[in-house]
């Protein structure tokens, strides 16, 4: 199994073949693969990857552990969720 420093680097291989499959985050591999010029031969084999057991509820994003800011990113999220601004990001 390969170790790499970086998504980009596992999808360089992949166009290269070295590589016949990569698991990453569906975001990820529909904008920064799927959508360029060297992902346009690959695709999903399945997107639902949903086991709450496996993969948790949702999507997160990692910080340091007890960092002060904590709150004040839940407090912006909660936020932005709330006043439709999420949604439009989304979009």
């Amino acid at each position: 199994m390969a170790k790499y420093g970086t998504q980009n680097e596992v999808f360089l291989d992949l166009a290269a073949e070295r590589l016949d499959a990569s698991l990453a985050g569906s975001l990820v591999i529909e904008d920064r693969f799927l959508k360029t010029p060297q992902g346009a031969d690959y695709h999903v084999l399945d997107q639902n990857f949903t086991d709450e057991a496996y993969f948790g509820v949702g999507a997160g994003i990692a910080t340091r552990k007890n960092d002060p800011l904590v709150g004040k990113l839940n407090d912006a999220l909660a936020a932005i969720n709330q006043d439709g601004t999420y949604d439009k990001i989304q979009k």
